[in-house]
Parts: structure tokens; C-alpha cells; sequence
């Protein structure tokens, strides 16, 4: 009996380690929410997995990869493949749990490599004994804005808003960069998408018909039903339709990612599928002005930091709000996650290093380059985040945030209420849009660019504050922004080289720019008499049309305005052998030579005056049948010319008047144009044959016995006087 007692005391102690262990998994605050609930009641929670692609091998994978949307695509794909792979253990068990209705709502997000759910409280605890999970998160409906005052409805004028003029990014338009071909998706509460401001500027995808995706309600409309949304995407690219310039970047395309309710509330992994939509379909820049209080629970930060980590690796850059608690939080809980994440380029300044991410976190200033009374400020620390354990603060320094400030007080913006009016309002939010904006005038100049060397650029050319001796700090950053000084430092992108023969003949060459930036390119050629470009499309076939010696100039442009530019040389000209004209009902051989043997040649004749037989090949022989001029073609497969000879036409006429001997045997008379036979007589044993493709006219034509005539005319016989006599032959053909 007492080995008994002593055996299920053991294994119950066992089990209790065990639970005690998997309850470890389970964080604080969903611990606090479970005893709140009963056992049946399911909870949303968010389940990220143990293992998490590795950096290193990831760069390993994509160090030699120079074109950013290659990278993007096999980022993408590796992390698709991974969560896959390493979810599926997971996704089976919570598949079961599903059918006997202990789950519910299961969804992969692959960017963070978590699974979000609902799911009993029975189950979490299963849960969290699985040794794939790291930690269970709660993931609760929160709200995420920064600025708890409504805006302000201000009117219309004709007016630049003092926070593109005190960045100086108008400046910035008159050399020529906008924003173009720069996709920037505000996640956020959506986006009034037919403002006036925006209605141009919109993102257009033939399967996101609303130029986004809504995860709040699981549709294809991301319609703002808050403000917050509209406000920010107008400081990033309103163009001043109704009057009031506000956007940074005016010609930069808003992708709407709502994430956030009407209240402005929404949970974590709303958040984070919205930055893996963005990521996935083709978003350059991402501008989110919002984020989780106080720097988020454990799994929070775990799950953002995953999540911009692989942002990072992708080549994506992130404007992220640092909050709006400056003036009654503390370090190191004062930046809002996400943006208490690191930023892709450590600043000197920080001398305790550690790891990367997309992340650059902004702080707001007035329009006097004050630091805004709410602005948030650093350090911040993940000395105890599980998986990372950096940035260590006292000891230590912790991490410095936020990384910049631009203007944030006072910025005027779109309504999301009407579509020509604009509203007022304060916030890191408002100062978040406008970092955005100015990395899309950067990329337009060097779409290249990569996340490093765009937050390198904007903080060692930002206004140092409080003063320009300022190292960065916890209160201003690097300094408030300057898109001019910004631009005038990006150097611009190198265009790629052009790939392709050297020497271009009559049956085409095929050309391609390499790692292009967009599908969009246009090729010309500087003398389009020697050769033939189709414009469109890469790659691209160049053919040799013309005869002339001299070298060409292939140009290539892309949609950024990058030129690629090869000089090719024709092969020698192709020439036709054959006579220089052809007799009346005569024909002639013509064959091209100086083209390659089995170039496709099609032949073609442009007068009804001839015939070409065959109408393919390297030879033909043409036939005059009338009196007209012409032109022999030979043209290759894509119908253009290659060389061509001209027929003149019968314009000559004569007038025969010399009779054959008796006799004499056969006379030929021929001639291109007319003929006419004046005072003629065919004696015995003669025969006058008469060619003409013009007509033959008679005038005092006498045929005498054992004589004959033989009249052969492409036009009218015109008999004027003819005496056939007895025995003589006279035969029309």
C-alpha cells in the first residue's frame, strides 16, 4: 500500500511539473483572462511557434539576390514553405479540437509563423503542453491609436500644408520625384479611397477592386469608417484636387489595409495579416501610426518583432508610430509595439548592439521643431523577450527610440467624412506618414534602396535637435526629417545592363534587360530605318529591316525613369541578284543572298502589272504582264522589310516600220510600252512576231501569201487597215 501511495504521488508531482511547465507557455495577461471565464468558454489566442526561420539562412539564401521584388518572391515563398512545414503538427491537432467544436476560426499567419484561433480554455492549457508552441498569446480586440482626441474640420484653400514646406519636400518635386511607381500601404482603420485627393492615387489590383483588403470585417472593402486611416494616407499622397496640397509623396499609390474598427480598436493578429497582405502583394513602404500600449505583453512583441524581422529580410521598410504616452509613461515601456522594434540600421550612437528589423520609429515635432508634449520617448529594452534578449537597460542603455521626428501638431489631412473637405489633427501619427512619404521620394529616385541604407540616409540628414551638435536621443531621435537633404544624398540606381548579340540580321535577335525593377519596359532604337524594336515587353526582338551599315543605339527605359542603353551592329546588307528590269512577258530570277540560311522570307510585288512565283523562300522569279511600274519586296517573319527592287514602267512606245526580207525567217519586235507597225508587209517566209504590254496599233499592214503575223498585246490590237491575203497566217494571242 505505501508503494502504491508512494508511485501516485510521483506521477501526480510528475504531472504537476509538467502543467506547471506548459502553464509557463501561457502568458500573463491570458492567464488573467482564463481565470476570469469559465472552462468551456472560448478565448481568442494567438500561438507562436517555437521554431522561426533563421536570419542567417535566409541571408545565405538572398545575399546574391541584387533586384528587391526577386528577394520579396523568394522570401515570401520560403516563409509559405517553413510555417507550412513547420505548422503542420499544430494545424492537424487544432483541426480535431475543430470537430468536436473545442476550436474555431483557424488561421496561419506565415509572416510571424503563429496561428491565430479560438479556442477553450481546456484546450489552451492542451496547448500549451505541445512542444512546437513558444507562447500563447491572448488576442484581444484593443485600442490601438495613439491620439485619443477627435480632429478638427478645417476648409479649403489653395495652400501647401507647413509640413511638406518644412521638410522641404516640395523641393524635392521640382527635381522630378514624387512618389511615382511607389506603393505605400496605411494599415490602419481604411481609407476614403474616392476623396478627391486619393481617387488617382489609389492601388489598383484586378482581384482588390477597393485597392485593398479589410480584416476587420473579412471583405474586399477597406472604406474608412473612423478618420484615422483617410488623415494618415493624405499626408503620405493627397495631391490637392480640392484644394489643399497635403501629401509628401503626390504621385505614390495607397494600398488600404484596415485593421482597426470604427472605435479605432483591433487585435494583434489583425495587425500582423495586415502587414503580410502589404508584404505579399507588392507594398514598397509601410506606414502603420498606431500599435499596442505600453510595449505589449510578451507574446505581443514576440509576434512583431518575428514579423519585422521577416519584413527586414523581404527588403520592405516600416514607418511605425512611436505613441503619444510621452508625458505620462515611463521608459522603458513608452514606445507602443511595433515601434519599439529595432530599426534596420544601428545609428553609431547605439553602441550596445542587437539584432534588426524593418522598423523606423517617429516621434513628432511642431512646426517650431519642438518635441510635440506627447511625443514617446525611449529607451526601451528586450533584455527579457523570449528568442531575442537584447538591448539590454539597466544596466545598460537599453535601445534608443524613437529613430526620427517629423511634424506631427497641427497637420491638415484628408476627411474621411466628405470628399473634398480635410481635417485637423495631432499625433505621432500624424508625423508617421509624413517619414513615409518622404522614403517613397526616395525610392522613386533610387528604387533600390534598401531598408538599411533608406534609415541610414534619413537620420544623417535629418535636422540634428535640440541643437545641430545633438548626438541621437531618446527625445528627438536622429532629428526631424529633411526630404531635400534626404534626396540630394540617395544616389540613383544604376540601370541594369542589357543582355543580347552584338551583331543583329534579317531574322531578329532577342534582347533582355536583366533583374528589370517593374514589367513595364519600352525599347526604342535611335534609326529606326535600320532596325525594327518591338516596344514593349522584356524580352525584346530586334530585326535588321534595312540595307544601311551604320551601329544603333538600343535604349531601354523602365518605369522609373532608369535608361539601359547597348550599341548593335547590322549584318552585312542583303542584296538581290537578278535584272534591273524585265521585259514585256518575260521573266526573271531573283534570289537574296547576305541572309542567313533559313530566315523565313515572304515576297510581294506591288503593281498588277507582274507576277512573283514562289511567294517564300530565298528565290522567286517575277513576270511582266503589263505596262505599269513596281516594287519586289522581301520581307521576314515579322513583315518587315529587308530590300526591295524597283520595275520601271512602259512608258516608251515605238513605231516599227521596217518590213523583213523574203525569206528572212523569224523577226521579233518587242517592247515594254505601245508599238505600232506603219506600212508593213510580211512576205513570204517571214514571221513578224510583235510583243507588246502596252497596245499594238495597225496602220497599212499587209500579210502576204505563205507570210504570218503573230500579234501578242497586254493592251487592244487597234486595227486601223490590215489586208490578210490568201494563204498568208495572222493569229491574235
Amino acid at each position: 500500500m505505501k508503494k502504491l501511495l508512494i508511485i501516485v504521488i510521483i506521477m501526480f508531482g510528475n504531472y504537476m511539473i509538467t502543467k506547471v511547465q506548459g502553464m509557463s507557455k501561457i502568458e500573463d495577461k491570458l492567464r488573467q483572462e482564463i481565470m476570469r471565464h469559465e472552462r468551456s468558454v472560448k478565448l481568442r489566442i494567438n500561438i507562436v511557434l517555437n521554431e522561426q526561420y533563421d536570419l542567417t539562412k535566409m541571408l545565405n539564401n538572398t545575399q546574391f539576390i541584387k533586384n528587391k521584388e526577386e528577394k520579396r518572391f523568394v522570401v515570401v515563398n520560403e516563409l509559405k514553405n517553413f510555417s507550412q512545414i513547420t505548422q503542420k503538427n499544430l494545424v492537424v491537432f487544432l483541426s480535431d479540437m475543430e470537430i468536436r467544436s473545442e476550436v474555431s476560426d483557424i488561421q496561419s499567419i506565415w509572416i510571424a509563423n503563429m496561428i491565430t484561433c479560438y479556442a477553450s480554455i481546456e484546450t489552451i492549457e492542451v496547448l500549451s503542453l505541445h512542444p512546437d508552441v513558444l507562447i500563447i498569446g491572448w488576442d484581444n480586440e484593443q485600442y490601438m491609436l495613439p491620439e485619443d482626441n477627435k480632429p478638427t474640420s478645417t476648409m479649403s484653400s489653395r495652400e501647401i500644408t507647413y509640413n511638406i514646406t518644412k521638410i522641404q519636400a516640395d523641393e524635392v518635386w521640382a527635381l522630378g520625384y514624387t512618389g511615382q511607381n511607389v506603393i505605400v500601404a496605411i494599415i490602419d482603420t481604411g481609407v476614403n479611397y474616392n476623396h478627391d485627393d486619393l481617387a488617382g492615387n489609389m492601388w489598383t489590383h484586378p482581384n482588390y477592386p477597393y485597392h485593398g483588403w479589410n480584416f476587420v470585417s473579412n471583405n474586399n472593402n477597406p472604406m474608412d469608417d473612423h478618420y484615422h486611416g483617410t488623415h494618415c494616407a493624405g499626408t503620405v499622397a493627397g495631391q490637392g484636387a480640392s484644394g489643399s496640397q497635403t501629401g509628401i509623396a503626390p504621385s505614390a499609390k495607397i494600398m488600404a489595409v484596415k485593421v482597426w474598427n470604427s472605435w479605432g480598436s483591433g487585435s494583434t493578429s489583425q495587425m500582423c495579416a495586415g502587414i503580410q497582405f502589404a508584404a505579399d502583394n507588392g507594398a514598397h513602404v509601410i506606414s502603420m501610426s498606431g500599435g499596442v500600449w505600453g510595449g505589449g505583453s510578451e507574446a505581443e512583441r514576440i509576434q512583431f518583432r518575428n514579423t519585422m524581422e521577416n519584413v527586414l529580410n523581404m527588403g520592405i521598410i516600416a514607418t511605425i508610430a512611436a505613441g503619444n504616452e510621452g508625458d505620462y509613461l515611463n521608459p522603458p515601456n513608452c514606445i507602443r509595439v511595433p515601434g519599439n522594434c529595432p530599426p534596420p540600421w544601428l545609428h553609431p550612437d547605439q553602441t550596445l548592439q542587437g539584432g534588426l528589423t524593418a522598423v523606423i520609429s517617429v516621434g513628432a515635432t511642431d512646426q517650431n521643431d519642438d518635441i510635440a508634449y506627447f511625443s514617446s520617448i525611449g529607451p526601451v529594452t528586450w533584455q527579457n523577450i523570449t528568442g531575442f534578449n537584447d538591448y539590454a537597460y539597466n544596466p545598460g542603455m537599453g535601445l534608443i527610440r524613437p529613430d526620427v521626428v517629423a511634424p506631427g501638431v497641427d497637420i491638415k489631412s484628408l476627411s474621411f467624412l466628405d470628399n473634398s473637405d480635410y481635417f485637423e489633427d495631432s499625433g505621432t501619427s500624424m508625423a508617421t506618414p509624413c517619414v513615409a512619404g518622404t522614403i517613397a521620394l526616395m525610392l522613386s529616385k533610387n528604387p533600390q534602396l534598401s531598408p538599411a541604407q533608406i534609415c541610414e540616409i534619413l537620420q544623417t540628414t535629418a535636422v540634428r535637435l535640440p541643437n545641430l551638435s545633438s548626438p541621437k536621443g531618446n527625445i528627438f531621435g536622429s532629428g526631424r526629417i529633411d526630404a531635400l537633404a534626404a534626396i540630394t544624398s540617395v544616389a540613383p540606381s544604376s540601370p541594369p545592363p542589357i543582355s543580347g548579340d552584338d551583331e543583329v540580321c534579317y531574322d531578329g535577335s532577342i534582347f533582355t534587360l536583366t533583374s528589370p525593377l517593374s514589367n513595364n519596359i519600352y525599347w526604342t532604337v535611335d534609326n529606326p530605318g535600320i532596325f525594327y524594336v518591338n516596344p514593349t515587353g522584356n524580352p525584346t526582338t530586334v530585326t535588321r529591316i534595312g540595307t544601311v551599315a551604320d551601329s544603333v543605339t538600343l535604349t531601354a527605359q523602365d518605369a522609373y525613369g532608369r535608361i539601359a542603353q547597348k550599341t548593335i551592329m547590322p549584318c552585312p546588307p542583303a542584296t538581290i541578284s537578278g535584272a534591273n528590269d524585265i521585259p514585256c512577258k518575260g521573266s526573271e530570277l531573283y534570289t537574296l543572298s547576305g541572309v542567313p540560311s533559313g530566315t523565313y522570307i515572304s515576297w510581294s510585288i506591288s503593281s498588277s502589272s507582274f507576277s512573283a512565283n514562289p511567294l517564300t523562300g530565298m528565290s522567286t522569279t517575277v513576270s511582266r504582264t503589263g505596262l505599269g511600274s513596281g516594287t519586289l519586296t522581301a520581307k521576314n517573319i515579322n513583315g518587315h522589310t529587308i530590300i526591295s527592287r524597283f520595275f520601271q514602267s512602259c512608258s516608251s512606245a515605238i513605231t516599227y516600220t521596217n518590213s523583213p526580207a523574203t525569206g528572212s525567217g523569224t523577226t521579233n519586235v518587242n517592247n515594254c510600252g505601245n508599238i505600232t507597225l506603219q506600212n508593213i508587209t510580211v512576205y513570204s517566209g517571214v514571221t513578224l512576231n510583235v510583243v507588246s504590254c502596252g497596245n499594238i496599233t495597225l496602220n497599212n499592214v499587209t500579210v502576204l501569201n505563205g507570210g504570218k503575223l503573230i500579234l501578242d498585246a497586254a493592251g487592244d490590237v487597234i486595227n486601223n487597215e490590215i489586208d490578210i491575203r490568201l494563204g498568208a497566217e495572222f493569229e491574235i494571242k
